[in-house]
C-alpha cells in the first residue's frame, strides 16, 4: 500500500474550481441516466434509527408538485422527504469539511 505524504501541499486552486461556472464543466464523459437506470435503481433510507420522532418540529409546505410526486412513491412520503433532506444535508456538511 502506498503512503501518502500529508506534508505536501496541493497546487490545486480549489477556489477557482468552486467558483467555476456550471456552463464550463466538461461532463460528455458522464452518461445520461436513462429509463432503464431508473427501472434498476434502489431507494436507500437515510433516516436515523431510533431517533426520537418528536424531538424537533418544523411544518414545512412543498409546492404541489413536490409533495404529490413523494406522495406517489411507495411508502412513508414523510420518512422520505425527511431521507432526502438528510443526503442534502449530508453532502453540503462533507462540503464545507473541505472548505
Amino acid at each position: 500500500m502506498k503512503v501518502q505524504n500529508s506534508e505536501k501541499t496541493s497546487r490545486t486552486d480549489w477556489e477557482r474550481i468552486r467558483n467555476r461556472p456550471p456552463e464550463e464543466i466538461d461532463t460528455s464523459d458522464i452518461p445520461p441516466l436513462d429509463d432503464e437506470f431508473f427501472e434498476n435503481a434502489e431507494w436507500r433510507d437515510y433516516s436515523v434509527q431510533g431517533a426520537a420522532q418528536n424531538d424537533a418540529k418544523l411544518r414545512i409546505a412543498p409546492d404541489p408538485d413536490v409533495a404529490a410526486w413523494f406522495q406517489s412513491q411507495s411508502g412513508d412520503p414523510e420518512a422520505r422527504m425527511n431521507a432526502a433532506l438528510r443526503l442534502y444535508m449530508l453532502a453540503h456538511q462533507e462540503k464545507e469539511q473541505t472548505k
